[in-house]
């Protein structure tokens, strides 16, 4: 994985957890949306669906949900099927 994404993933991770959600979307989305760095895609969708969550954006959230659903990784489609519960109630 080229180091911009690494750090840009880390940024956007170190800002989830900070709750500051609209710099993690920014700092994720591009990642997520890449189709060449598999486990970076999958971690920056994980944390995209948990700060469109919280910014309101459960539409969003649910539709990462859904794609997440399709990963090859079992522990990814577990995670993102019980999101997509959490987000669905």
């Amino acid at each position: 994985m080229p180091s911009h994404a690494k750090s840009s993933l880390e940024a956007g991770l170190v800002a989830l957890k900070q709750g500051n959600y609209q710099t993690a979307i920014a700092q994720l989305e591009p990642i997520a949306s890449s189709q060449s760095n598999g486990t970076a895609s999958l971690q920056a969708q994980v944390g995209l669906v948990m700060a469109y969550a919280r910014t309101g954006e459960v539409p969003k959230a649910i539709a990462i949900s859904q794609n997440l659903i399709e990963s090859n990784n079992p522990q990814v489609q577990e995670w993102a099927t019980r999101a997509l519960e959490h987000l669905t109630k």
